[in-house]
């Protein structure tokens, strides 16, 4: 529901787009043509890695990194996002502040906005209290956001393009049928006086657009700026490491907007719809991708699988509509060529998915051979376990009589030396009791070295 207090607001414009997509110098460019960002000591300082600074409310985008917290993520792991979660009690007190907040700096201007990428994942909290808006949504080359993530914060490349992919989907998904710009950061960078003119005449701002003051500083802005890395859509259709499900986006995305600078896709909010419908089964895609690199089941996989025939069905009309439309410009070779590469890339990743089936049912297979080796294994040690068990009561028997026989023994020896005691004392009492014995002896003796 709008918070009736902020409805007096006549236009606010809402910059979106994944970071280091060229948001920073969109809402620098829509504060040259008259949009309010806020006071100064509220805006985020420039910092090394963007030394033209960020143009963003620091406490907008404080309040969007406490949301994300609360619902268990931040702007690089994305939360798991309920039905409902933006009308949710544990968001009371953000949303309160938040109204605050608008309420101090933004009371009484006729045109104002905010930036902040992680505003992509959490518009409908937003959307709940503040007035209808415009939105810009910022696009980049995929590849590149995902080099200059790697560069700024070390993440993978892997990990940044799938940020792309969510905070591109979700833009799109909470922005349908509403007011919005695409811009891609290349053609903005490519010829900023068109983007400067098509983002002026966007928010109703077309006569600012050419004053000499703004288009100096936005001039400056930009040369000031560096784009470290930029990659050609051919080369993006061909990178290994983008996938399938980014790659699609991105290319869909690129088409519809030079259908828009060729004026064939003003009006039509079929193609719009389509494009969101389109950006969920590419993440749904991508996160069933995830699950199976992850994972490696076979029923994880056949899931997946069994959804991409409806992703198919969305890729045909939306292909199938913009080569109607290509058909209907004839100077548009650019878009044919995209629309080529984009048929060949689905068809290529179709025979992927394809083979991915049947390495994945290879794979089922050998884990229940797996499993049943495992099993047996499992019941040979069971049986080893009891003969050992058997083996070890049968040597604790055998130690125990050979302990009873040990005794056994001493005793005997402890008899024996004792019997051998009493036979020599009885014989040395016999030979004192008999003196004639004993002179036979003696004589026997003398009479053994006579004869020796």
């Amino acid at each position: 529901m709008t918070d009736p207090a902020l409805t007096s607001k006549p236009e606010v414009v809402c910059v979106l787009g994944m970071h280091r997509s060229g948001t920073s110098l969109i809402a620098r460019a829509g504060n040259l043509l008259g949009v309010y960002l806020g006071p100064d000591e509220h805006l985020m300082p420039p910092v090394e890695d963007n030394p033209t600074g960020f143009w963003e409310h620091k406490l907008l985008g404080d309040l969007n990194d406490e949301i994300l917290s609360v619902l268990g993520g931040s702007w690089h792991e994305p939360p798991a996002f309920p039905a409902g979660w933006e009308s949710g009690r544990t968001l009371g007190g953000l949303r309160r502040r938040a109204k605050a907040v608008i309420q101090e700096d933004f009371a009484g201007a006729a045109l104002w906005g905010w930036k902040d990428p992680r505003t992509c994942l959490t518009l409908p909290f937003w959307q709940r209290f503040l007035p209808p808006m415009r939105y810009v949504v910022c696009l980049r080359n995929p590849v590149d956001v995902a080099r200059s993530l790697e560069r700024r914060s070390g993440f993978s490349i892997q990990k940044g393009m799938n940020l792309w992919l969510a905070y591109v989907t979700s833009a799109l998904k909470h922005t349908v049928g509403r007011p919005r710009l695409f811009v891609f950061y290349e053609d903005f960078m490519a010829d900023w006086r068109q983007g400067l003119r098509s983002l002026a005449h966007f928010i109703g701002r077309s006569e600012q657009a050419e004053e000499a003051g703004v288009q100096d500083a936005l001039r400056a802005f930009i040369e000031a700026d560096l784009q470290h890395h930029r990659t050609s859509v051919g080369e993006t259709a061909d990178d290994p490491e983008l996938a399938f499900p980014a790659k699609a986006l991105f290319m869909a995305l690129r088409l519809y907007v030079r259908d828009r600078e060729d004026g064939l896709a003003q009006q039509d909010e079929t193609l719009q719809d389509a494009l969101s419908v389109f950006g969920r089964y590419c993440l749904e895609a991508q996160a069933g991708l995830e699950r199976t690199r992850s994972r490696g089941e076979g029923q994880t996989g056949r899931g997946f699988i069994g959804r991409v025939a409806d992703r198919d069905h969305v890729m045909r009309v939306l292909m199938d509509h913009l080569a109607k439309r290509d058909e209907a410009t004839r100077g548009g070779q650019g878009a044919r060529r995209l629309a080529t590469t984009l048929r060949q890339t689905v068809e290529e990743q179709t025979d992927h998915l394809d083979r991915l089936v049947e390495q994945l049912e290879a794979l089922s297979s050998r884990e229940s051979e797996l499993r049943a080796m495992l099993l047996d294994a499992h019941e040979q040690l069971l049986r080893r376990d009891e003969e050992i068990r058997q083996f070890r009561s049968r040597v604790s028997t055998l130690e125990t009589a050979l302990g009873e026989r040990t005794a056994w023994a001493e005793r005997m020896v402890a008899e024996a030396e004792l019997r051998g005691a009493v036979i020599d004392d009885l014989r040395g009492q016999l030979e004192r009791a008999n003196p004639v014995r004993r002179l036979a002896t003696l004589l026997r003796r003398l009479a053994n070295r006579q004869r020796g």
